[in-house]
């Protein structure tokens, strides 16, 4: 995992155990790691919670992409860091940049039928209650396209009006520019109409940084440390005297 999208969280415990008895001093680790770790995993919630405010109807996936990883007795220090797969795409919304391409933008490169371009949604793509492409669709379009290893059991030299004519063939179908030649996206025709279910962008796609990991992960932390660390020493000394 990039460091860049690790927040760690630890204290001074060395001047806290100054303050302590010899009791206090031995439930000091054990109270410390309890206290990192609850606060790592809050943090997490917290950031979780920010994310609606930040991104418009943010996926499962998204709102999932930060892990808390716990202290230990021997490790005084709590960690959260987005997932594996994550960074990639949340990167340039942390940092600002360039968007990584997606996994079909990939593909569709990969089988020359894009050259390399980005894609949107057009206005015959089935989109889910996130925005998104419906995946059963962008499937079905990208194996007609000829982007899959598999086929649908079509033609793909058909053209769009005789795939009007016959509904049973292929629907999906590539779409070029009469004066480049190059790919404009991909269209679907259906019911006697041709419609853009992906199109074609050469510009890669600038964010802006709009994601403040850090400084929400580091909020909670300062919010919320001092409150566990007490509760959690308490609860340690407590123990330890009954010991």
């Amino acid at each position: 995992m990039s460091e860049l999208f690790t927040v760690r969280f630890d204290s001074d415990f060395a001047r806290l155990a100054a303050n302590l008895d010899e009791l206090g001093r031995r439930a000091l680790p054990y109270a410390a790691a309890a206290a990192l770790s609850q606060t790592a995993v809050q943090a997490r919630e917290d950031y979780r919670a920010a994310l609606p405010g930040i991104f418009d109807r943010p996926t499962p996936y998204t709102l999932n992409s930060a892990m808390a990883v716990p202290a230990r007795k021997g490790e005084l220090e709590a960690s959260v860091e987005l997932k594996y797969g994550a960074a990639e795409y949340l990167g340039p919304e942390i940092e600002g940049g360039a968007r990584a391409m997606k996994r079909s933008e990939k593909m569709l490169d990969y089988a020359g039928v894009s050259e390399g371009a980005y894609t949107v949604p057009g206005r015959g793509a089935d989109l889910n209650a996130y925005g998104n492409m419906n995946p059963g669709q962008l499937v079905q379009a990208l194996s007609q396209a000829g982007a899959l290893e598999f086929k649908a059991g079509f033609q793909g030299n058909v053209t769009w009006r005789s795939r009007l004519k016959h509904p049973r063939r292929a629907k999906y179908f590539v779409v070029t520019s009469k004066q480049s030649g190059r790919a404009l996206g991909i269209w679907k025709a259906d019911h006697g109409q041709v419609t853009p279910v992906l199109v074609f962008v050469r510009k890669t796609p600038e964010y802006r940084a709009r994601l403040d990991f850090a400084g929400i992960l580091r909020a909670s932390f300062e919010r919320n440390f001092p409150r566990l660390m007490s509760a959690a020493l308490d609860k340690m000394i407590a123990r330890f005297s009954k010991s």
